[in-house]
């Protein structure tokens, strides 16, 4: 149906709707009946009435019970009608031509890890607050949706506890990961009703507040690069270096980190928390509320704000820190050994170990010709995928 069908068909929905208001309740069914069979595909879905009167958002899935044929297109049209205040009927219809691929490759290139790692943490949220299924639950079902995907992807010949899991989508699985460690599921803040705002926040937020709540984002002061002297790296306790400066951001809270020895010398400290402010400003001035950031010194007891949000990478093998935090294979073996001892003792897994437990590994480049994401490095494929 073309868009210009479809408001003549709204209307006129509009309109029997109107004139069957004063008839008999059966022949209004009748009428209605006819009127679905006239106008609306069998496909057609009505969506819930409860979201008439609150402020939702919803996601749609698709799937197709046959192929397409080569090069084709899938089609999606969204229509609604409502009544203004001064009683006026708007329509609106929205059209959507959705490309397809043939191959696995294709699509995995397709995929906008942010996105989806934010519908599956949101779909999470909403578990969590269900009775029936908990946040250990909610926490369960991310586990078994990345276990899920690798099954999918892999070749059959690779059962676990070694298949391989598609390195296109390991940003997802990282969200993953901070989604069943973070705020929001587990023990990290305190109290039920703690973890029950962080969740109501994370429903209620947009992509650039809701990615950074569900896989918070760790910048590092450096002169060389980066907007404002600040670079990216991987969200990784190997980062916490005495001499580092590092900018958290949690999405709907910011925080800034002064390693020991940059607070010991007044100046350097002075300027450090001055870029930080600077940068954050710069970085939060688009969301609302602003969130307000909070300056914490290496080893003071408000530092956990910053470790805890962190991964712990300083659990794994060194061969394994210089794949997932490259910038420590640039240490000297004295300040790496000194910054090893800093760390305390922790049973909680890093990502590579949550990842091993669950039988699972990234698949190195080579493995399927998708390059594998180096933390704040380049990304080997291209997302392409638009959201409307």
């Amino acid at each position: 149906m073309n868009p210009s069908r479809a408001f003549r068909a709204l209307d006129a929905a509009l309109t029997a709707s109107a004139e069957s208001r004063e008839a008999p309740h059966r022949s209004f069914g009748r009428r209605s009946r006819r009127f679905r069979r006239r106008v609306l595909s069998s496909d057609a879905r009505a969506l819930p009435s409860s979201l008439h009167s609150s402020p939702q958002a919803i996601a749609v899935f698709f799937q197709f019970s046959r192929d397409l044929p080569p090069d084709a297109y899938a089609h999606a049209q969204f229509a609604s009608w409502d009544v203004t205040p001064t009683g006026t009927r708007v329509a609106r219809v929205v059209s959507i031509r959705i490309p397809t691929v043939r191959t696995k490759r294709e699509y995995l290139a397709a995929v906008d890890n942010t996105v989806a790692g934010i519908l599956a943490g949101k779909k999470a949220a909403l578990d969590a607050a269900n009775e029936s299924i908990g946040r250990l639950g909610a926490a369960k079902r991310l586990r078994a949706r990345v276990m899920h995907l690798a099954e999918v992807f892999s070749p059959p010949s690779a059962p676990p506890p070694n298949r391989p899991f598609p390195g296109a989508l390991r940003e997802f699985a990282e969200a993953m990961y901070h989604a069943c460690r973070g705020g929001m599921l587990s023990e990290m803040l305190g109290h039920a009703d703690e973890r029950a705002a962080a969740r109501g926040i994370f429903l209620s937020a947009g992509v650039d507040v809701a990615a950074p709540m569900l896989s918070p984002r760790l910048f590092k002061r450096d002169g060389a690069g980066g907007a404002g002297g600040f670079v990216s790296v991987p969200a990784s306790d190997l980062a916490l270096c005495g001499d580092a400066v590092l900018f958290l951001d949690a999405g709907d809270c910011v925080f800034g980190w002064v390693g020991r020895e940059v607070a010991s010398d007044a100046a350097r400290s002075r300027d450090a928390r001055e870029t930080l402010a600077a940068f954050g400003k710069r970085l939060t001035r688009d969301r609302f509320p602003i969130p307000s950031l909070k300056i914490v010194t290496e080893g003071s007891s408000q530092a956990r704000y910053v470790v805890s949000r962190l991964a712990p990478g300083h659990v794994d093998a060194e061969h394994e820190q210089n794949v997932w935090f490259p910038p420590i294979a640039a240490l000297a073996p004295e300040a790496r050994k000194k910054l090893m001892a800093s760390f305390l003792p922790t049973e909680e897994p890093s990502f590579a170990l949550w990842m091993r437990g669950l039988g699972l590994r990234i698949r190195e480049a080579g493995d399927d010709d998708v390059t594998l994401a180096m933390g704040g490095g380049e990304v080997g494929v291209g997302f392409n995928t638009q959201i409307v």
